[in-house]
């Protein structure tokens, strides 16, 4: 049997003197007769508050429910303050005494939640997320998102269609991301090759309403592509930054010549206009060459441009000129019935009063 000395004691009483976390010792009655100097630091007013202070709750319900036998030797966790401490008992009933060693766990418990948090991630997230061992060829972790994807596809093995780029690329094991058609759904598919595993974890954002979006622009913007009749875009510095294939078949110089291309020069004091903040658009019918077109200009000003739509009313000008012919003819032989009635009613005032003259004479 070793005995200790004094000089042993006294190495030994200095532990709790030195210990970082707090370490307290009390009676039944809730009296405070030792805390070492993290103690005292972590709780300043300890010593007054006793039992009421929150980092001896648990001591003093058991005190009071006489279960501090139970206690003993059991690790629990309370807070005091912001902080949290990992406390552990031990019960000396033969000296009355309660000792108490505390340890704060504050960024312990931090982090640990900072990781559940995390952990949750996969789990809320709406797009499919898995982890598959392509080792032993099976599926280790789906999210709800990918519960429901392989009740759409009816299987969870590594033959279905996720796992086919997955499966070309297994020698490089290099993370990658492309596009794959499952269950008549698009996604962009992101791999991670887990290192110095055989884990592999599938990441699938669903892209089926932005496919459906972009076709859908795609076919909008065939529009003015496909319209005959010319149509340009001008920036707010008055540079042509678009024509459609109307206007570069009808005016394949309009980029060199800008505003002193007769399609545009009519609008150049509009521009002025409408850079100015006078007016937002304009309408007028301007003839460029052998065609006349009611031009309308609109400020974009969420595009910074300025749009102009110019139809083509060549022929209905022609038929207004047809009009305006067969108008001025019908009003010339109109004018040339009435010189002939007008010369005939003469002819007969002139043979009436012969007629009167002679049955005169007579």
């Amino acid at each position: 049997m070793q005995y200790l000395d004094e000089n042993d004691f006294r190495r030994l009483a200095s532990f709790p003197e030195q210990n970082p976390n707090p370490v307290i010792e009390l009676k039944l009655n809730g009296d405070i007769i030792y805390c070492n100097p993290a103690a005292a630091r972590y709780f300043p007013g300890l010593k007054t508050e006793k039992l009421n202070h929150p980092i001896l709750a648990n001591i003093k319900d058991a005190i009071a429910e006489e279960q501090i036998d139970k206690l003993s030797g059991y690790k629990v966790h309370i807070k005091a303050g912001e902080r949290i401490f990992e406390q552990k008992f031990f019960f000396m009933p033969e000296h009355g005494i309660i000792r108490l060693y505390s340890s704060d766990i504050t960024h312990q418990k931090k982090t640990e939640e900072r990781l559940h948090q995390l952990s949750l991630f996969p789990i809320q997230n709406p797009n499919p997320v898995m982890e598959a061992d392509m080792a032993l060829r099976k599926l280790t972790f789906k999210n709800p998102a990918a519960e429901a994807l392989i009740r759409d596809i009816g299987t969870e093995d590594l033959t279905a269609p996720v796992y086919a780029e997955v499966e070309k690329r297994l020698d490089e094991r290099k993370d990658f991301s492309c596009e794959i058609k499952i269950a008549g759904r698009y996604y962009e598919q992101k791999i991670f090759f887990i290192k110095d595993t055989s884990l592999v974890r599938i990441y699938l954002h669903d892209l089926t309403e932005r496919k459906k979006n972009e076709k859908n622009l795609a076919r909008l913007a065939s529009f003015p592509e496909q319209n005959p009749n010319p149509i340009a875009e001008l920036d707010l510095e008055g540079n042509i930054t678009y024509t459609n294939k109307a206007c570069n078949d009808l005016y394949g110089n309009i980029h060199e010549l800008k505003f002193d291309h007769p399609l545009l020069s009519p609008f150049k004091n509009n521009f002025a206009h409408i850079i100015g903040g006078r007016i937002t658009d304009s309408v007028e019918e301007i003839s460029v060459m052998e065609r006349y077109y009611i031009q309308r200009a609109r400020l974009m000003p969420e595009m910074s441009l300025i749009r102009i739509f110019n139809t083509d009313i060549t022929a209905q000008k022609e038929v207004e000129k047809m009009v305006r012919e067969k108008n001025r003819e019908i009003t010339d032989s109109i004018m040339y019935a009435k010189r002939i009635q007008a010369s005939l009613i003469t002819s007969e005032k002139y043979i009436e009063r012969v007629m009167n003259e002679l049955k005169a004479k007579k």
